[in-house]
C-alpha cells in the first residue's frame, strides 16, 4: 500500500485517525522518519511545526504559492500565538520545510497527514469526496 492509499484508508475511519494522533503525540522526540502534512491551514502548520519541535523532519505541502512563501519566511497563514517564532526556529534548525512540489514532499515521507477540514453531511457523516480529490491532486 501506498502513501497515499493509506491516506485514504485512514481517512475512512475516525477512529484510526484518533489513534494516529495519539500515536504522534508519544513518538519519541528524537527520530530520523520524514513526515509530511498536506494541507497547511490551522490544523497542517501547527502540527507541522509541533511535530518538528519535537524533533521529526516534517515537510508541509500545499498548493497555495503564496501561502508556502510566507511560511518559507516563519509566517504563518493563521494567527496563532508563538506559531511564527516556533516555524522559524525549526527552519532554522532544519526539521521543517515547505513546498508546493508533491512529488519532493512524499519522496522520503514515511507518514502522510491529510490536514483539510472533512465536510460533514446533515447526518454527521464524514463526506471524504472533497480529501479524495485533494489526495488525487498529488
Amino acid at each position: 500500500m501506498d502513501v497515499l492509499e493509506c491516506a485514504r484508508v485512514t481517512l475512512l475511519n475516525r477512529s484510526l485517525l484518533g489513534l494516529l494522533l495519539k500515536w504522534q503525540a508519544g513518538a519519541d522526540a528524537k527520530c530520523n522518519d520524514a513526515r509530511c502534512r498536506y494541507g497547511l491551514w490551522h490544523l497542517g502548520c501547527v502540527t507541522a511545526a509541533c511535530t518538528a519541535a519535537g524533533g521529526h523532519h516534517v515537510v508541509g505541502l500545499d498548493s497555495d504559492e503564496k501561502v508556502i512563501a510566507d511560511l518559507k519566511n516563519g509566517k504563518a497563514p493563521i494567527r496563532e500565538p508563538g506559531l511564527d517564532e516556533m516555524i522559524a526556529r525549526q527552519l532554522s534548525e532544519g526539521n521543517l520545510s515547505f513546498t508546493t512540489d508533491a512529488k519532493s514532499a512524499l519522496s522520503d515521507a514515511e507518514v502522510l497527514w491529510v490536514c483539510f477540514d472533512t465536510p460533514v453531511t446533515e447526518q454527521d457523516e464524514a463526506d471524504v469526496d472533497f480529501l479524495n480529490q485533494r489526495l488525487d491532486a498529488i
